[in-house]
């Protein structure tokens, strides 16, 4: 009896210590991360109703440094989209963070261009963690607590609609999953209203 106690103690604590390890190392991890990879990824390339306009070497190498581009490209760039009523696009995404007035004509021209059309600017919210208070008085350290959410510039902000472009990067560097909407913080619901949606589900009023 002696004996057998003594492996089951033994059997007890191998079994904790496995546990603790494969909490705090996740062996299992690269293997649900081939599954996932493996189900989920789609090799058939972006939907034909999705055109991407990119920012490419030729277009820097003519134009610039893009943070020095004037704000007034992107206002006719928009205009030439609307140009044609008949097949202009359904919504228009600005993945750009456009947080600060630069030139008060070309951020008007932005403005006018964005107003009355389906467009969606990026927002960009700001993770600092913190020692938050739980209802019951204790104490605890919020990695995701949001510190702030960076929107764009007064003006711009009440003529398209915002969408955060935060991306989830895994420990391996890869992106597996998305952050759909978020509750914005009560402190911040007066620039930023009471939530947040991702840049692929911001809906166009």
């Amino acid at each position: 009896m002696g004996v057998k106690k003594h492996f089951y103690k033994a059997g007890l604590a191998i079994a904790a210590i496995l546990i603790v390890l494969s909490v705090v190392f996740d062996p299992l991890y690269p293997v649900d991360a081939f599954f996932t990879d493996h189900f989920y990824s789609r090799l058939n390339g972006t939907d034909r109703k999705i055109v991407i306009i990119g920012i490419d070497e030729e277009t820097l190498s003519e134009y610039g440094n893009f943070t020095l581009w004037s704000r007034e490209k992107l206002a006719q760039l928009l205009n030439k989209l609307y140009e044609d009523k008949e097949n202009s696009p359904a919504v228009v995404g600005l993945d750009f963070i456009l947080t600060d007035h630069y030139d008060d004509a070309a951020d008007e021209a932005l403005i006018k261009a964005s107003r009355g059309r389906d467009v969606v600017v990026g927002t960009n919210i700001v993770y600092r963690g913190a020692v938050m208070t739980a209802a019951d008085g204790s104490r605890y350290y919020d990695k995701e607590h949001i510190a702030d959410i960076e929107m764009p510039y007064p003006g711009l902000n009440e003529a398209a609609v915002s969408g955060f472009t935060n991306a989830s990067i895994a420990r391996d560097g890869y992106v597996r999953y998305s952050v759909n909407s978020i509750k914005v913080p009560e402190e911040l619901r007066d620039k930023a209203g009471d939530k947040q949606d991702s840049f692929a589900l911001a809906k166009p009023v």
